[in-house]
């Protein structure tokens, strides 16, 4: 094939893969009311569609801020707990009953167990992501660093061998708080992607710094700022 042509064949494809790529992100037919912005990674949309779809948001609310007398899953203990559904799946299939203070939660006994952990998927992923924003927008305070290290040791040492890796040497204490809490390598959600559906490591990662930043308080994190920064 002559070379202009050849170049010309290739245009025409990159305009339609752009066209088609732009279309896919502008869905005409997605309900952004009943299902929220879609997500960037496409199988955390999957779990987020079951949990609307299947009635959970209608309560819970689609970013968990509960609706009524739901109880808030941003600030429950069970959710906290919960490890891979092992906790929410058999509440979800149970359901509560009416009480004096609340009404009751119906059993979703004919839900799969992969529904079950799509919806606990989404649950987690939610709860990180907005207790993530209330950690960044509080306001800094002043840390115990020797507090800080052991709280490292327990619950970072496994995958960070070397805590001078969580930071840059030009780190100032905001950046530093935002780099621990959410580290370079997860900022992209790219799970649908096979290389990343099949890292366990990465993933089994990936889900232990989710819990952390679910459950961590915002004096621990002043700490392992103090520990971090005592290491430059």
């Amino acid at each position: 094939m002559h070379h202009s042509v050849f170049a010309f064949c290739l245009l025409v494809a990159g305009a339609l893969i752009f066209t088609d790529a732009a279309t896919a992100q502008s869905r005409p037919e997605y309900d952004y009311v009943y299902i929220g912005d879609p997500l960037p990674d496409a199988v955390m949309q999957q779990n987020k569609e079951t949990f609307v779809l299947y009635g959970c948001a209608y309560c819970h609310g689609i970013n968990l801020k509960p609706v009524g007398e739901a109880p808030d899953l941003r600030l429950s203990p069970l959710v906290g707990a919960d490890v891979d559904a092992n906790l929410i799946g058999p509440l979800l299939r149970a359901g509560i009953p009416q009480t004096p203070k609340s009404s009751p939660m119906p059993q979703f006994s004919d839900l799969s167990d992969r529904e079950i952990r799509a919806i606990a998927a989404y649950i987690h992923y939610e709860r990180a992501r907005v207790r993530y924003q209330q950690l960044m927008a509080a306001p800094a305070s002043v840390g115990d660093a020797t507090t800080g290290k052991s709280h490292v040791e327990q619950n970072c040492a496994s995958c960070h061998r070397d805590p001078r890796n969580l930071a840059a040497p030009a780190d100032d204490a905001a950046t530093l708080r935002a780099r621990i809490l959410q580290p370079a390598a997860f900022q992209n959600s790219l799970s649908f992607k096979l290389e990343r559906r099949n890292d366990a490591v990465f993933n089994a990662g990936r889900l232990k710094h989710q819990a952390l930043v679910e459950n961590i308080s915002e004096a621990e994190v002043a700490n392992i700022v103090a520990y971090v920064q005592s290491l430059k």
